[in-house]
């Protein structure tokens, strides 16, 4: 069911993240302090203390979600590792008070499927989303480390922050000091805002944080709950490609509205929407791209008529 919540009323995201993916909590409900150091050009480390008898099966997971993205244990320390084709569960085997482990990403070579290379780990920045774990935690940085901590994802670097409120909803801009996006960050935060104030779907998270991020993550972007990455190089103004395909290939134009409207989508967190219905995951995002970004003059008339003609061609020609 679509609808839209009250400019006043918000939703605690906390609430719709689901089972499958790792957060942080506060440290008074946490089970263990993670910190997280950004070691080298490839390579995060988490450190764990405050464990005791009572989590003798504490341990992350490495599901298969975060596999594909392209996150690979490299080393631990204290753990017991159990791998699977896609994937991998560690145990903390109580032989150190202090246990560790250091996550690596995978070359773009070893990656398939339209989620490769979502992590990334450069030199002067990193993103990766939290791992999930079998007890409650809470993650930091480590204070030598510049770089942030999400709710569900964690982000290192330095950075520019950017924010927009429209009513009771925080939007959150993170740009890389290091990037070089295609769109003014300050257009990117008002275009969001503008979305926000206007979209008719969904409900409305208290806060969300979009992070741009750069090559070798691949175009496009990936929303976890109330938080998403998109590459830098999203533009306002869509590129065609030639020739009709089908199904037809989405154009890439406003990939920070795309992601934002993701946020709007608590149907497909809580698992209510029909099998016959899933297409709508992505459709609806889709159309709100482009609808408001030629809606708030970020894009000429042309190019939002062709996008349009283009995708109605290949689905008449494949009937």
């Amino acid at each position: 069911m679509l609808h839209r919540l009250p400019l006043n009323q918000c939703l605690d995201p906390s609430e719709d993240v689901p089972l499958q993916y790792g957060h942080t909590v506060p440290v008074e409900e946490a089970s263990a302090n993670a910190t997280f150091s950004h070691i080298n050009d490839s390579a995060v480390r988490v450190s764990y203390s405050g464990l005791d008898s009572e989590q003798s099966n504490f341990g992350p997971d490495l599901p298969t979600w975060l596999f594909e993205l392209g996150v690979r244990v490299r080393s631990t320390n204290g753990f017991t590792v159990e791998e699977f084709e896609r994937g991998a569960s560690l145990i903390w085997d109580e032989s150190v008070a202090e246990p560790s482990v250091t996550f690596t990403t995978a070359t773009s070579g070893e990656l398939r499927g339209v989620d490769r290379t979502g992590a990334v780990i450069e030199s002067e920045w990193a993103f990766i989303p939290l791992p999930p774990h079998s007890h409650s935690i809470n993650a930091t940085i480590d204070e030598r480390t510049a770089g942030f901590v999400g709710d569900q994802v964690l982000f290192f670097g330095e950075y520019s922050m950017y924010e927009r409120s429209v009513g009771c909803q925080s939007i959150k801009l993170y740009i890389p000091e290091s990037t070089d996006p295609a769109e003014p960050p300050n257009e990117i935060a008002d275009s969001l805002e503008q979305t926000a104030d206007q979209l008719d779907v969904g409900g409305k998270y208290e806060v969300v944080r979009l992070f741009g991020v750069d090559d070798p993550a691949r175009v496009g972007g990936r929303t976890f709950t109330h938080e998403a990455w998109v590459h830098v190089d999203s533009e306002f103004t869509p590129e065609h490609t030639s020739g009709i395909q089908y199904p037809p290939r989405l154009i890439p134009v406003n990939t920070w509205t795309h992601e934002y409207v993701h946020t709007r989508q608590q149907w497909v967190m809580n698992g209510s929407t029909d099998s016959n219905s899933s297409w709508l995951t992505e459709a609806v995002p889709s159309y709100y791209m482009v609808s408001e970004t030629a809606r708030q003059d970020r894009m000429q008339v042309y190019n939002e008529t062709r996008y349009w003609e283009r995708l109605n061609e290949s689905l008449r020609l494949n009937e």
